[in-house]
Order: structure tokens, then sequence, then C-alpha cells
């Protein structure tokens, strides 16, 4: 985010085109088209991808069996307990019965 910011420090009149492009990358946008499980997480003191953001894009995903995982002292990092969550849930959704 800090580009974004500096860009905007250079050229204050390009704020709200900036804005508006950014917009399409949201990810909030795509959210309602994942149908299938899914598991997430956020780490409560990520920088580079903020918590609200991934609340927000979490309560538009349409999958009926989602699954948001909060690591409260966490970065932007994926602790290894997450990555056991997620290849336990690979195995449930994918494993050859």
């Amino acid at each position: 985010y800090l580009e974004i910011l500096n860009y905007i420090k250079v050229h204050p009149e390009q704020e709200k085109t900036v804005m508006e492009t950014l917009s399409y990358f949201d990810n909030m946008n795509l959210a309602p088209e994942v149908k299938v499980p899914i598991l997430i997480s956020v780490g409560l003191i990520d920088t580079i991808c903020p918590p609200s953001t991934i609340f927000a894009t979490y309560q538009y995903i349409s999958s009926k069996e989602k699954k948001l995982e909060v690591y409260p002292g966490m970065g932007h990092e994926e602790p290894n307990i997450h990555i056991e969550k997620k290849m336990e849930t690979a195995v449930k959704y994918f494993s050859l019965k």
C-alpha cells in the first residue's frame, strides 16, 4: 500500500482514478464466485493484507463450507499450524476414495 500512497502524494490529482482502478482488483469482488470449500487465514498484525480486507472478503464468499482461521500475533507470514490445516483440508476434499 505504501507504493500507492507514495504515488498519490506525487500525483494527488490522480487519487480518484487510482482508487477506482484498485477497486477492480479487490478480492471482495471475486468472492461471490467462490462456491467450493475454502480455508482462509488472517494475521491480525498483517500490514500487507490488512485484516479488515480479509474479513470483508470472507463475508462475501458464497461457499457453504468456508472457514476462517485467525492468528492474532501473526503478520503476513503463515504459521506451521495453518500449513497443517491446509494439508488436512486438501486431504479431506481431494483424496481418492
